[in-house]
């Protein structure tokens, strides 16, 4: 038996590019699908717990870990600011 797309996000994803690609808008817009996430539904737990749950559907596993978020950031001090209040620099 043939599982259900719309339970496979990469294959929902490329249909969707696809249907985009071709011009087919109709389609495009019937694969754009936005997700609501309310705490106060899921036990006052967050949206980084929502994730790690694969939506509540499995147990929790650390978003980042699984990729479900990327995480960048960056350090607006020169060098002697930064460790001046006690921290390392890392260049790179």
């Amino acid at each position: 038996m043939i599982s259900s797309f719309a339970q496979d996000v990469k294959l929902w994803r490329q249909l969707r590019n696809e249907a985009t690609f071709y011009g087919l808008d109709a389609l495009s817009h019937l694969l754009h699908v936005t997700n609501s996430f309310h705490p106060k539904e899921n036990g006052d737990r967050g949206v980084l717990y929502w994730l790690g749950t694969d939506k509540g559907a499995a147990e929790y596993r650390n978003p980042y870990a699984k990729g479900a978020v990327h995480v960048t950031g960056w350090v607006d001090m020169t060098r002697e600011e930064y460790e001046e209040i006690g921290e390392g620099y890392d260049d790179g």
